[in-house]
């Protein structure tokens, strides 16, 4: 997002559906018609020397109007690449430009006439730019390898690593306009942030944040000039202090990376989603609408959800921090006792037995009474990290159930009172899946996808035609035993029990993760990072 310098109501803002623009400070908003695809519109630039002149970077090249946003083309004069990252204008200089493609880093100083190569490397090494309003000739470039800074245009570079003492991730760079004082965002290992007051000469440490997120860029406060705004995946902090310490500005805000999804078995209609740092919402329409609902779980990461459906249907959320319940559909909630670290995957074995399985961090969990209390009852042993990764319940046999570890599968009869090893030597089981039809039939990932139909006694492949990328999701679908869908690089479906794979096509982002509405089973819900949820409908094989 970006503010037109003349008209402070006047905002441009990219999306993956093209370019918006506001002139009544966000109330409204219209999409930008510029007689081009755009794609998704990664990067806007404006600069106060030539304020009518607006630089767009999207997935089908750079753009550039020169008439406030009336008219537009598409950007050649020696700008090969049609991939573009990002695009910064000088705020001092009218037509000096400077955008990133598949080659490295192009600037032109005759408004997009001609261009030169200012450094080389892959677009994806070349994270962020920025020009230093002060003294327009000096650039900061954060790479995946560090930061790099040019004092003459972009001609020349110098590595700052050990000016900065870090050689790593450096995907935010801004220049303060008044000052010149630089902030550099390091995310190698949680998030740091550096700042210099001498062109980057010397440096010293803002602050640290006790966790990592991805940070997108900088805002400064022009009234206020100790102040500042860093936006994130994590969403908004502000500054007071010129970096040195930072507090959340998130009031309001939602976010659309789904984490996982759940359908209610006794109301079709509603189906829940996480997204992280956001927590749970809800639909009441089969995904048509959503609604956020404020006092949900707001842990860092909604891991997993559990519906348990009438007669006193309750949703359950596993998080980073914690066990939530909602009984009244997702409005209210409460942490549940016994469980503090990270959940990472749930199971109900239904009937007058009811039971609850919670696979967390410290080993595998059991509730028999609704999530109220909690009982250890599976660790790995001493020496021996208690990580459970995945646990699935076999329906068609009562108290039956199997778990996952990075040291292997393992089986209980006897609802995790006592547990057997199955022998699984194909590496280290990160997936598990159980038919609920065939009580010997499961589905387990490793480097590869793998069955077993005698109840992991033995295995055999079941990955023929899928990406060299893994698999990250699988689920089985309730009305036809051999067909499945799993997420490898795209949504894929099996319709003979994995022996062969075939992309399904018409999805037109990268899914995440998968739900199938058991009321109405012929429907797969499908959340995506960044894009919401779509519904597909499910076919009989052969069709």
């Amino acid at each position: 997002m970006t503010g037109d310098p003349e008209a402070p109501d006047t905002l441009f803002a990219g999306t993956r559906d093209g370019l918006y623009k506001t002139i009544d400070a966000g109330a409204s908003w219209y999409r930008v018609e510029t007689g081009f695809d755009l794609g998704q519109v990664s990067s806007i630039a404006l600069s106060p020397a030539a304020p009518k002149t607006i630089w767009i970077t999207s997935s089908e090249g750079l753009y550039v109007s020169r008439d406030a946003g009336i008219h537009w083309s598409h950007v050649g004069g020696g700008f090969p690449y049609r991939n573009t990252g990002f695009v910064v204008a000088d705020p001092a200089r009218g037509g000096f430009v400077y955008a990133s493609g598949d080659g490295g880093l192009y600037g032109t100083s005759d408004d997009g006439a001609h261009w030169r190569l200012a450094l080389m490397g892959n677009a994806p090494s070349l994270l962020a730019l920025a020009v230093d309003p002060v003294h327009p000739r000096r650039l900061y470039a954060g790479t995946y390898y560090g930061l790099f800074r040019s004092l003459d245009g972009g001609y020349t570079w110098t590595f700052l690593a050990r000016e900065m003492k870090t050689h790593w991730w450096i995907c935010a760079v801004a220049v303060d306009p008044v000052t010149s004082a630089v902030y550099a965002v390091d995310t190698n290992d949680g998030v740091r942030i550096y700042r210099s007051t001498d062109g980057g000469t010397t440096w010293s440490k803002a602050t640290r944040f006790p966790y990592t997120v991805w940070v997108n860029g900088f805002a400064f406060d022009p009234d206020h000039r100790s102040t500042l705004f860093l936006g994130s995946q994590g969403g908004v902090w502000k500054s007071t202090d010129r970096g040195k310490t930072w507090s959340t500005a998130n009031r309001g805000l939602s976010f659309l990376d789904v984490d996982s999804l759940a359908v209610d078995p006794s109301d079709p209609r509603r189906v829940y989603a996480s997204a992280p740092l956001s927590g749970v919402y809800t639909s009441s329409d089969r995904g048509e609408t959503w609604s956020s609902q404020a006092a949900g779980p707001k842990a860092w990461y909604v891991d997993s959800l559990l519906v348990a459906p009438a007669p006193s249907p309750a949703i359950f959320a596993g998080t980073t921090s914690g066990v939530f319940q909602s009984t009244d559909g997702a409005r209210t909630w409460r942490r549940l006792g016994g469980l503090r670290n990270m959940l990472r995957d749930f199971a109900r074995e239904p009937g007058p037995h009811e039971t609850l399985y919670a696979a967390t961090e410290d080993g595998l969990f059991r509730s028999m009474d609704r999530g109220e209390t909690w009982s250890l009852i599976w660790t790995p042993g001493t020496g021996l990290r208690p990580n459970v990764d995945h646990v699935a319940v076999v329906p068609a046999q009562p108290g039956s159930l199997f778990l996952t570890t990075h040291t292997g599968l393992f089986f209980s009869a006897d609802r995790g009172e006592t547990w057997t090893r199955r022998p699984f030597d194909l590496g280290s089981p990160y997936l598990l899946v159980v038919d609920p039809r065939r009580p010997l039939t499961l589905y387990v990932s490793s480097s590869r996808l793998f069955k077993s139909v005698d109840g992991g006694m033995t295995w055999n492949p079941a990955d023929s035609g899928f990406p060299s990328a893994g698999i990250s999701n699988l689920i089985l679908d309730p009305q036809h035993p051999d067909v499945l869908y799993a997420i490898a690089n795209g949504l894929l479906r099996t319709i003979d029990g994995g022996t062969s794979w075939t992309p399904v096509q018409g999805l037109p982002y990268q899914p995440t993760q998968l739900a199938i509405d058991s009321a109405e089973p012929q429907t797969l819900h499908i959340a995506t990072s960044g894009h919401g949820i779509f519904d597909l409908t499910l076919s009989a094989p052969g069709q």
